[in-house]
């Protein structure tokens, strides 16, 4: 409940950012969370991650866990294991429009 009203006043909000201005996020469904995303893809890439940004919180610090409890390396193992292998192979447009995004 609290989600939804907090995503009611930044929805009201004059400043909101314009790539949200066609992206809604109705509530759940049947246990689903329903977002509705509308635009570029970097619009859409932009409203995914701040419409379910807790939930994408929640999955990271699950999968972390996970992977520490697991296979015995941290979250940081993983991170940079994915940089040196496979971002050099990711396309150049890719990365120049993510830069600094991806390593936060």
């Amino acid at each position: 409940m609290f989600l939804l009203l907090a995503l009611a006043a930044v929805l009201i909000s004059r400043d909101l950012d314009p790539r949200l201005w066609k992206a809604s996020r109705p509530g759940e469904r049947s246990g689903w969370i329903q977002v509705r995303l509308a635009g570029t893809p970097a619009e859409i890439g932009y409203q995914h991650g701040y419409l379910l940004a807790m939930e994408i919180a929640d999955s990271v610090k699950a999968v972390s866990t996970e992977l520490a409890h697991e296979e015995k390396h941290d979250w940081g193992f993983f991170r940079k294991a994915a940089e040196e292998v496979f971002w050099p192979h990711v396309e150049q447009e890719i990365v120049t429009r993510s830069r600094g995004s991806w390593r936060g």
